[in-house]
């Protein structure tokens, strides 16, 4: 295998990993990483150099990957979105999807719009006992006022029962989606959503209320 000059290992490293620093030297390199662990490795070699180069590229992105916070997903464009408790504690989040309020469908408290009207929790478990279908027209109303001052957050612990369940139920509300239209729409953003059985029961109910009727047969094996 060819010998590879300090120059050229330097350029193969620095085009592959990002790294920021290769000291000169016969055998030996320094690695400087661009998060500032540094490792004395062996580059005789091409391929020693490219698989440093590799290595050191792949740990960087795991590190990203693993601080990388998926954003909630987005219902109405601009002015519906659904997620999660931890979603709905990050300033960030809030700041960058222009969120304006929040319906927190969680036993736990959150901080960020903990005061003032733009702030409606419904303190509910995730359980079969758990009644929402009390709560849908407040939840419905509350959202309707705040829409027009900006983006809402409907968000519950993990973002898959409760949270869907509100988000499903206010679709029916506004957009005069059935229980099934609502369901599929939802769960073409969010492909992991899962109200679970006692829920679904009072979205069929909302259904009948809404509409007179019942349209949707939640005897479906997809219910």
């Amino acid at each position: 295998m060819p010998v590879l000059s300090v120059n050229t290992t330097r350029a193969i490293l620095l085009q592959h990993a990002g790294l920021n620093r290769v000291l000169r030297g016969n055998i030996w390199y320094r690695i400087q990483r661009s998060w500032g662990v540094s490792d004395t490795v062996w580059c005789m070699t091409a391929r020693p150099a490219l698989w440093i180069a590799v290595t050191m590229r792949k740990r960087r992105k795991e590190k990203e990957l693993d601080n990388f916070q998926p954003y909630p997903v987005e219902i109405l464009p601009a002015k519906l979105y659904m997620g999660n408790f931890e979603q709905a504690c990050d300033q960030q989040i809030q700041k960058d999807l222009k969120i304006k309020a929040q319906v927190n469908i969680s036993e736990q408290p959150a901080t960020l719009f903990a005061e003032g009207s733009k702030y409606l929790h419904i303190s509910v478990p995730d359980s079969l006992e758990a009644n929402l279908f009390s709560s849908f027209a407040t939840i419905c109303h509350f959202i309707d006022a705040q829409r027009d001052c900006g983006a809402v957050l409907v968000f519950s612990t993990l973002g898959i029962s409760r949270s869907s369940t509100v988000t499903m139920a206010y679709l029916m509300h506004s957009c005069q989606f059935s229980l099934k239209r609502a369901w599929d729409y939802v769960l073409k953003c969010k492909t992991n959503v899962r109200p679970h059985r006692a829920f679904v029961k009072q979205l069929s109910d909302w259904e009948t209320q809404i509409y007179g009727t019942t349209i949707t047969d939640i005897s479906e094996p997809n219910y």
